[in-house]
């Protein structure tokens, strides 16, 4: 695991170093590097897991368990779903221009950043931990989310420091609730999806910020990690309620089983 882990810094301190390079000298369309990029990270990444490390991942959905979400969906679901279309097309709305660049930034981000950290990171602290109570689940989820978020500290070399730091503390934040999605529904999908609506309304917000003088303080910055942080452990709680209804827990992590 540890190998995945050093391969996924590699590979974000070459893009930030001689991304911009090579685009600019052979004239490479971002997006195209950008996703060729994510490519070979993703197939690297599996090749390492398939003869290393050998962390069962799991795509599909539980059939019982999507027959047993649509007929529960209540007005509250429903509402909750309209508000996730509602967010996601506001996003659309305030930086139409960027659509393009959104979709392929922020899906293959979340497709490669949850295999790594969710599929095997999370699945490979809870194979080792073996919970059998909800401390131990917690522990495995706690972890993986640091390593997620340290993670983005490759990002200071495009961004000031202190940005970077704020950055890191809402993405452990993230990374609760999407670990906790991931126990919930035993899909990558699922963490993969939310992961990619955060990550398209932060690129529209990124842009807002480019394009207007206002800068964060401080004080700002911190007021809103805590928020986003304590948003989404509540979120992660919520989730985690009842342990025998996780369906990860139920599958076999191990790539040999």
């Amino acid at each position: 695991m540890a190998l995945l882990l050093i391969l996924e810094l590699l590979g974000t301190l070459a893009t930030y170093t001689f991304a911009p390079k090579l685009i600019n000298q052979l004239h490479i369309p971002p997006l195209l590097v950008t996703s060729l990029y994510d490519s070979g990270c993703m197939i690297t990444i599996w090749l390492a897991n398939h003869f290393l490390t050998k962390q069962a991942t799991f795509w599909t959905f539980d059939r019982q368990q999507v027959a047993g979400f649509f007929k529960s969906l209540t007005g509250k679901r429903i509402f909750l779903i309209l508000l996730l279309i509602i967010y996601f097309l506001l996003s659309i709305m305030r930086h139409p221009n960027q659509l393009l660049e959104g979709l392929v930034d922020g899906g293959c981000t979340a497709i490669v950043e949850e295999f790594l950290f969710r599929g095997i990171v999370l699945g490979y602290l809870l194979r080792v931990i073996k919970p059998s109570k909800n401390q131990s689940i917690w522990l495995a989820i706690i972890l993986s989310s640091l390593v997620f978020a340290f993670a983005h500290l490759g990002n200071a070399q495009v961004q000031p420091l202190l940005d970077t730091l704020f950055q890191v503390l809402q993405a452990f934040g993230v990374g609760l609730l999407l670990a906790a999605l991931y126990l919930k529904t035993g899909s990558l999908i699922s963490s993969m999806l939310l992961h990619f609506l955060i990550d398209f309304n932060s690129l529209a917000a990124d842009a807002a910020s480019e394009s207007t003088a206002y800068n964060s303080s401080i004080l700002v910055s911190t007021v809103v990690s805590i928020i986003v942080i304590t948003i989404f452990f509540l979120l992660c709680r919520a989730l985690l309620k009842d342990k025998h209804d996780l369906t990860l827990l139920n599958r076999p992590l191990d790539i040999n089983n």
